[in-house]
C-alpha cells in the first residue's frame, strides 16, 4: 500500500472491546466504519496538526491528549498550541505512516517522522539538524470526533539527536497496515497471542515454540539494531534479570486482521544492569506500546515504542 507522508507531530504520542462489531454484522463494521475512523485518526496529524486546519469537525472539544514519562496531558487549546510551535521548530518535517490498525472506537498509528531542527523545541534552541525519530499514538473516536490520544514517541533517540548530535536512526520503514478482517475470532485469537508472548514468554520466560515463529524480527527505535528470536529471547533474559518483579498492565489491546496493538503501563523494581546502569534497587514506573504482526498463530515480527526516556530519567535521577 502506498505510504502517507506529511509534517506531523513526531515527538507525541481503555482497553479496546475485542472485535469490531457494535452495530450491525462484523462484516458491515468493517466496510463502513474502520475506514471512516482511520480518515479521522490521519486527519488530525495530516490536516489539523499539519497544515494548521479547523479542529472543527475533527477534534471533539473534550480532547485530552496523553504523554509518557510524566508529563502533563493535555487539553484542545494545548495540543493546537504545542502544533503551532511543532510546526515553527520543524517547518519541513514530515511523516510516514507505517502502521494503521482500527477496532470498534479505536485506531492506533505507527510513524516514522523527519524534520530539520530550525526553532526551540522542548526547551533546545535551534540546531539545523536534520532529524528522523519514530512512535506510536492510539487514537479514540467518540460521536464521529477524536476524542482522546495515548502517545508513545522515541523521546530519548529524538533528544539525543537534539542535544548530543546523535546520528539520525533509520527506523524499519516496510508497510504494514491492517487488513480490514475484524472479526470477533479473528482479533481474539490475534490478540490473545500478542498478549500470550508479553505474559508467557517475555515475563515468565517460557519457551517460545508455541508463540513465537522461529523467523521472528523485533524491530526497536533509537537506533538499535534488529533482533532476530535468539537476540529477541536474549533481550528478555538480561530484562527479567533486571526487572525481576516486572508486571504489565495493558491498557489498549486489540486486533485488525494479523496485526495486534498493545499499550502497557509496566512496573519493576531495578535489581541489576539495565542500559549501562547499574542496579539502584528503585521502584519504576514506564509505559510503552508493541504492534506485533501474527500468521498461523505465532508471532513473526514486532515494532516497539518504549518510553526508555521515562525509564533512563528514573534510574540516572540523584
Amino acid at each position: 500500500m502506498k505510504k502517507v507522508s506529511a509534517v506531523v507531530l513526531g515527538a507525541m504520542m481503555v482497553f479496546g472491546a475485542a472485535g469490531c462489531a457494535t452495530t450491525g454484522s462484523g462484516a458491515d463494521r468493517c466496510v463502513t466504519q474502520l475506514p471512516t475512523n482511520k480518515e479521522l485518526a490521519l486527519k488530525v496529524s495530516l490536516e489539523v496538526f499539519l497544515a494548521n486546519a479547523p479542529a472543527t469537525g475533527v477534534l471533539s472539544p473534550q480532547f485530552v491528549a496523553h504523554f509518557p514519562g510524566g508529563q502533563p496531558d493535555q487539553n484542545l487549546q494545548g495540543f493546537l498550541g504545542f502544533a503551532t510551535q511543532f510546526r515553527a521548530a520543524l517547518p519541513d518535517a514530515t511523516f510516514t505512516f507505517t502502521h494503521v490498525i482500527a477496532s470498534g472506537d479505536l485506531v492506533a498509528l505507527r510513524y516514522i517522522g523527519t524534520g530539520t531542527h530550525r526553532a526551540e523545541l522542548f526547551g533546545v534552541p535551534a540546531t539545523n539538524r536534520a532529524l528522523r525519530w519514530e512512535g506510536m499514538v492510539v487514537r479514540r473516536i467518540e460521536s464521529s470526533l477524536v476524542a482522546e490520544e495515548w502517545n508513545e514517541p522515541d523521546n530519548a533517540g529524538l533528544f539525543a539527536q537534539l542535544t548530543r548530535g546523535a546520528p539520525a536512526p533509520t527506523p524499519h520503514a516496510t508497510d504494514h497496515r491492517g487488513n480490514g478482517d475484524c472479526s470477533s475470532a479473528t482479533v481474539t485469537a490475534t490478540t490473545g497471542v500478542a498478549r500470550r508472548v508479553s505474559t508467557d514468554v517475555v515475563l515468565a520466560g517460557g519457551a517460545p515454540d508455541a508463540l513465537v515463529s522461529p523467523s521472528f524480527t523485533m524491530h526497536s527505535p533509537n537506533g538499535i539494531p534488529d533482533a532476530d528470536l535468539a537476540g529477541f529471547l536474549g533481550f528478555n533474559a538480561g530484562f527479567r534479570a533486571a526487572f525481576p518483579d516486572a508486571a504489565f498492565t495493558f491498557t489498549h489491546a486489540f486486533a485488525e486482521g494479523g496485526l495486534a496493538f498493545l499499550r502497557y503501563t509496566a512496573t519493576g523494581t531495578h535489581r541489576a544492569e539495565f542500559f549501562g546502569v547499574p542496579s539502584t534497587g528503585r521502584a519504576i514506573r514506564w509505559e510503552g506500546a508493541v504492534i506485533r504482526r501474527i500468521d498461523n498463530g505465532r508471532a513473526v515480527e514486532e515494532w516497539n515504542a518504549p518510553d526508555i526516556a521515562g525509564i533512563m530519567a528514573q534510574l540516572t535521577a540523584p
